[in-house]
């Protein structure tokens, strides 16, 4: 279903390669983390590449309470860093139109968005 929502794109940079019918690297992530509450429901859950889906894992992504991508301060690296990383820095999850009625807002704290409670270190 989430699949079908991200209409089989990457939500961070739209990465859509398919092998006939079948996405190449796209994954289901959690937007709230289970340790955090997060459940597997629709509005819980992100449509990302293996790529972006790693980086919210190890915490150099992360989403704002309005779904917007967040990029810690400290990655760093010269190849690719700018294209699949530093340019979706304030960019809203995508794509927007369709995505938007699936989505609950957090708790009144916002935490458990992807790593949101680190706030200081975070370029937006």
């Amino acid at each position: 279903m989430i699949l079908r929502i991200y209409e089989h794109r990457c939500g961070v940079c739209g990465w859509d390669a398919m092998l006939d019918n079948t996405g190449l690297a796209l994954e289901v992530a959690h937007v709230r983390l289970h340790a955090a509450g997060g459940t597997d429901t629709a509005d819980n859950g992100l449509c990302v590449c293996t790529f972006h889906h790693n980086a919210f894992d190890r915490g150099a992504l992360s989403l704002t309470d309005d779904r917007r991508i967040l990029v810690f301060q400290h990655v760093r690296g010269s190849s690719g860093l700018d294209e699949w990383l530093l340019r979706n820095g304030g960019e809203p999850v995508r794509p927007r139109s369709r995505v938007r009625r699936h989505w609950s807002r957090p708790t009144s704290t916002g935490i458990g968005w992807r790593c949101s409670a680190i706030r200081q270190g975070i370029r937006s």
